[in-house]
């Protein structure tokens, strides 16, 4: 019994020789582990690095780690080569005993739960070990290490040196951690950059484009690559490089600049105004990066501004015009009465010629329609009454019509009148469907390129009453049909495009519809609907 167990010592110190052999060996690698750690790039590959490497090294046993989030102690990400229990996959438990050991004074949080003793990760049969993760903000995540059925557990040894090992592995953990989320900010906020209605553009301290945005490429017709890396400079127009390179240099400075208006070269050789905004890019060390520049497309602007001024324009004319038919009104009464006067006397006299009581009828004639068109002219100029009357269709018609006389001269149209008899009246605002007639039948006029008919009807349809106004004109392309109600679109030069938009506006508070038809190279149609009174 002696001689066996002398015999058996040997043999005892043999393996406490080779596993300390093994330990040192176990904690070479571990040591190198911080290493390789630091070397990944991202959340995902130090994770794979930590667990490729326990798994390869530590023959027999399977490891997992589990990140949180150390504010809500929610998981955030896990790396394992098998499947995690669904338990291990939902939260993060911690057995108490860990309280005693790496945890001591650590503050929890909300999404961590403590158990009695250590939950198991892959098989509930398996016995293992889990070591905390802990870096300077606190709790990060989990490392377990569970042997494959059979097996004993993973021995003391290698959980202590694993223990020793999880604070860098923490650390290097919640960098990669860090890095993964600062690049993915980074991915968030360039695609809101990308993405962003504004245009948005980023230069060195060069003034080299370094970032261009895909609502400058649409605003100036340039590809990415064409401007990227490019002198900012060259991209504006000679007159405006003089400023750009003050503010730049401002902006450089530390100075911002707001609302510079300067031009853009487009790539089809044209200039677009844009306004500016700069501010300074500035590293972490504080260094001076670069500038970038925020602009806002001001073609549509400067487009309603014209149009704006265009509308203020012809308002002014309106008074004015409203003004001079008062002062016509005095002298042409006091002609009208003057030749009524001697018509009556022409009629008593019998010496005078008929050629000249013809000449008399015919002053007074024209006097008194003029004297017809300025009352109506006022009435129409004046703002619409609030409480509509009935009307008169035809009468309606034939007003609109001696309005635009002169603009049916002009473009030398022939016009065809065709005005059913019996019309219903129709209940609504005199001057604004009078606004209605009178722009269709302009528009009509001004779409002739040549002496041509513009057909105007009134007719009963059901309970409605059809106005419509037809041309022999140059028609509208199918791509503008569907836009000629919309506000400020016109394809007429020096027009406002409010026209049909103000008409499709006044049918449709008089319960009616307005429809148009057209092809081109063959005329328009524009039908207004009104209820029958």
């Amino acid at each position: 019994m002696i001689a066996g167990r002398r015999a058996r010592a040997p043999a005892r110190r043999s393996a406490r020789r080779t596993s300390r052999t093994a330990a040192a060996g176990s904690e070479t690698w571990l040591e190198d582990l911080p290493r390789l750690l630091a070397l990944a790039e991202g959340e995902e590959a130090a994770l794979a690095c930590l667990v490729e490497t326990l798994n390869r090294r530590m023959t027999g046993y399977i490891s997992a780690v589990r990140l949180i989030d150390p504010k809500s102690g929610r998981l955030v990400a896990a790396r394992a080569d098998r499947a995690l229990l669904p338990s291990a996959r939902a939260r993060l438990e911690i057995a108490r005993a860990s309280l005693e050991g790496a945890l001591r004074g650590t503050v929890l949080p909300d999404g961590v739960s403590l158990s009695a003793k250590r939950q198991p990760v892959f098989d509930a049969q398996a016995p293992g070990a889990s070591v905390p993760l802990v870096a300077a903000e606190g709790l990060v995540g989990m490392l377990d290490i569970e042997a494959e059925r059979g097996r004993r557990p993973p021995p003391a040894g290698t959980i202590e040196a694993l223990r020793r090992l999880a604070p860098q592995a923490a650390a290097a953990l919640r960098n990669a951690q860090l890095i993964s989320e600062l690049r993915q900010v980074r991915r968030h906020l360039e695609n809101l950059i990308e993405r962003a209605n504004a245009l948005i553009l980023v230069t060195d301290g060069a003034r080299r484009v370094r970032l261009f945005n895909e609502a400058f490429c649409s605003f100036s017709g340039w590809a990415r690559e064409a401007v990227l890396g490019r002198d900012l400079v060259e991209l504006v127009p000679p007159e405006d490089r003089i400023r750009l390179v003050r503010a730049m240099a401002a902006s450089l400075r530390g100075q911002p600049i707001d609302h510079l208006e300067i031009g853009f070269l487009t790539a089809d050789g044209g200039r677009a105004p844009v306004s500016v905004n700069t501010a300074t890019l500035v590293s972490g060390d504080g260094a001076v990066e670069g500038v970038i520049a925020i602009g806002e497309d001001l073609r549509r602007f400067r487009e309603l501004e014209q149009r704006f001024i265009q509308a203020e324009k012809l308002s002014s004319l309106g008074q004015l015009a409203a003004g001079v038919v008062h002062e016509l009104n005095n002298p042409l009464t006091s002609i009208t009465m003057s030749a009524e006067s001697l018509r009556s006397r022409f009629a008593l006299a019998r010496e005078v010629l008929d050629a000249d009581r013809e000449k008399v009828d015919r002053i007074l004639e024209a006097s008194q329609r003029i004297l017809r068109f300025t009352r109506d002219l006022l009435v129409y100029a004046r703002p619409a009454p609030a409480e509509p009357a009935a009307i008169d269709p035809a009468d309606l018609v034939q007003t609109a019509l001696s309005f635009c006389e002169h603009v049916l001269r002009e473009s030398g149209a022939q016009l065809k009148l065709d005005l059913a008899p019996g019309l219903p009246m129709v209940h609504g605002v005199r001057s604004n469907l009078l606004q209605v007639m009178v722009n269709l039948v302009t528009n009509a006029c001004h779409a002739l390129p040549a002496p041509g008919v513009v057909e105007v009807t009134a007719s009963p349809a059901g309970p409605f009453v059809v106005l419509r106004v037809r041309d022999e004109g140059r028609g509208i392309s199918q791509a503008d049909l569907s836009r000629v109600f919309e506000p400020f679109f016109t394809t007429k030069p020096g027009g406002t495009g409010l026209g049909l938009s103000i008409v499709q506006g006044i049918v449709g508070n008089h319960g009616g519809t307005v429809d148009v038809a057209s092809e081109p190279g063959r005329g328009t149609v524009f039908t207004v609907r009104l209820p029958a009174a």
